[in-house]
């Protein structure tokens, strides 16, 4: 009873103030599309920016990265209360990246869960999936992505200059 209460007030306060999505995508989630890419190179891309703010990788594989990190404070707290009990573990919150190759080019979308293990092995998740963390996760991946593309464009190899004489 307490849990459902718990969630129906944090539903209710955070229904009322929802930000308008900055970026409208095809997925609804943060996506980007890094061009002539390699999946490689993109999936190391994202390992090392997960490892850059202190997340565990839990999978790397050439077409998904998910980045973990325990969660702290009353943010902890409160996804305990939401998702588990006194019982369950630390909660943690994953960001899942499924790359895929499309002609040239690498796509990319994040997803952003919560997690936490029950006293009986038990896995309880929950997305999180709302315009205010949909609008930061699109920063950062627009961020990424022209980062990327504008250091594609910009390296110049011998073989470059040869063509552009």
């Amino acid at each position: 009873m307490k849990k459902l209460l718990l969630i129906s007030m944090l539903l209710m306060l955070g229904g009322c103030a929802q930000a308008p999505l900055n970026k409208q995508t095809t997925s609804g989630y943060a996506e980007g599309v890094f061009e002539g890419a390699q999946l490689d190179d993109i999936k190391n891309r994202f390992v090392f920016a997960c490892n850059q703010k202190g997340y565990e990788i839990k999978e790397a594989s050439s077409n998904k990265v998910v980045c973990s990190k325990t969660m702290e404070g009353m943010g902890a707290v409160f996804t305990q209360a939401a998702l588990g009990n006194q019982y369950s573990t630390t909660p943690e919150e994953l960001l899942v990246f499924q790359l895929a190759r499309m002609n040239n080019d690498v796509h990319v979308t994040v997803r952003n869960y919560r997690e936490t293990q029950m006293a009986f092995g038990q896995m309880s998740r929950a997305e999180i999936k709302n315009n205010k963390t949909t609008n930061f996760m699109q920063q950062s991946m627009d961020r990424i992505v022209s980062e990327y593309n504008a250091k594609r464009e910009t390296t110049l190899t011998p073989k470059k200059i040869d063509r552009l004489n």
